[in-house]
């Protein structure tokens, strides 16, 4: 028969075996679990992906500078300013030419 010491060494023995044993289990279930959840998170993604890229298009168009031009000429009435030079130089070309 076993003695006392053997029967403790065993018995601790199986027990660590099991807790092993489990932890691999738990750990495989996890991994399961983790791989599931990232393919859920992959197709909530895709629609929100898709919204950004619309919401994008729709800033460059809301702030594109030709978009801002035009509101500014045809609704405010505001005009494209012109550089002192500019009203100079045709005065200074018709005086100087004569």
């Amino acid at each position: 028969m076993l003695s006392d010491i053997d029967k403790t060494g065993f018995l601790v023995l199986l027990i660590v075996l099991t807790l092993l044993v489990m932890f691999y289990l738990w750990q495989g279930w996890q991994v399961i679990h983790l791989r599931q959840e990232i393919d859920r998170l992959k197709e909530e993604l895709v629609p929100v992906e898709e919204r950004n890229r619309e919401l994008r298009i729709t800033y460059w168009e809301i702030f594109s500078l030709d978009r801002i031009e035009r509101i500014a000429r045809e609704r405010l009435d505001m005009v494209e300013p012109r550089l002192e030079s500019e009203e100079g130089e045709g005065e200074g070309e018709s005086e100087g030419g004569e």
